[in-house]
């Protein structure tokens, strides 16, 4: 009788320890899953060469190391826009 009454006692104890942490782990888990506004993302980095600009409509072309040309358009945050000449090089993200 007395070993019935310790293995109850002993489990009752594991599980009322473990519910805590238990809680605790589940919280985590579900707060990281609702996170609004967050994405993971690669960036990858390259230079380029300025190929033609156009200052009125803020587009212009670069082209890559290995040839391939890309068109751009420059929105309002770019603030040095009017800077930028054929022959810079920049780096692109």
């Amino acid at each position: 009788m007395k070993k019935v009454f310790f293995l109850v006692l002993a489990v009752g104890v594991v599980i009322a320890l473990a519910q805590p942490g238990f809680a605790q782990v589940q919280k985590l888990a579900s707060s990281e899953s609702q996170a609004p506004g967050k994405v993971k993302v690669e960036v990858e980095e390259s230079t380029a060469t300025v190929a033609s600009v156009d200052y009125e409509n803020r587009t212009g072309t670069l082209k890559l190391p290995d040839g391939t040309v890309l068109t751009f358009e420059a929105g309002p945050e770019v603030k040095n826009f009017d800077l930028l000449k054929v022959g810079d090089k920049v780096v692109i993200r």
